[in-house]
């Protein structure tokens, strides 16, 4: 995993723990960074107003962050998943593991993922429309404190959009993976020919939108 920060790459990151089931991960790299995010001591509620920041084709527009704004439209997801929200705010390739942000600028979930439209056009002939889900911020805080991660105090004000701008610009990182497309193919054709090989949701989706 190579992590990339102003303009530089980390490319010494370590995995210190990962939740296969959530689809969540911590990193370690040999920096101090800007300004951070405060993960919420309460998880999002229903029509709540949120943000969702990453870094979403950036292979293909701008390197630089990018938001998107809407609301939880779900206090759950796919077949009764509360360990999830879901959000009708537009996420893409490259939005996975970027905060969800309420507006105290508190991380409430984490994007994790998107019904793929070709699929749900194929099986169910409808095109599904701003359906995305994140692992909730309650998740999120078991998964650090089990791994002996200290977290700072949630804001308890609410945030004007110009000092939000600026935490989500210098806390907001992109990540990337060095497996080759073609590795990436292969582990997906196999994964298709045999219900045995276990293929994360990150990795289907980043084949989804190579192919």
């Amino acid at each position: 995993m190579v992590l990339h920060l102003s303009g530089e790459r980390f490319e010494k990151t370590t995995v210190i723990a990962s939740d296969k089931t959530n689809d969540l991960s911590v990193l370690k790299a040999d920096y101090t960074p800007e300004d951070i995010f405060k993960i919420s001591t309460q998880n999002a509620g229903l029509l709540e107003d949120i943000v969702v920041a990453g870094f979403p084709l950036s292979d293909k527009l701008s390197s630089s962050v990018k938001v998107t704004k809407g609301v939880v439209s779900s206090l759950a997801g796919v077949d009764n998943n509360y360990s999830q929200i879901q959000i009708d705010a537009a996420i893409q390739p490259g939005s996975s593991g970027g905060p969800i942000i309420d507006s105290k600028g508190n991380v409430v979930a984490i994007a994790v993922s998107a019904l793929n439209k070709s699929t749900m056009l194929k099986r169910d002939n409808y095109i599904p429309e701003n359906t995305n889900f994140g692992v909730k911020a309650s998740t999120a805080r078991t998964f650090l404190e089990a791994n002996s991660i200290a977290l700072q105090p949630a804001n308890n004000a609410e945030q004007d959009r110009a000092k939000m701008a600026g935490v989500i610009q210098k806390a907001t990182h992109k990540v990337s993976c060095w497996m080759t497309r073609e590795k990436a193919r292969e582990l997906l054709a196999k994964a298709d020919r045999s219900k045995t090989i276990n293929v994360s949701p990150t990795m289907q989706r980043k084949v989804e939108a190579l192919q």
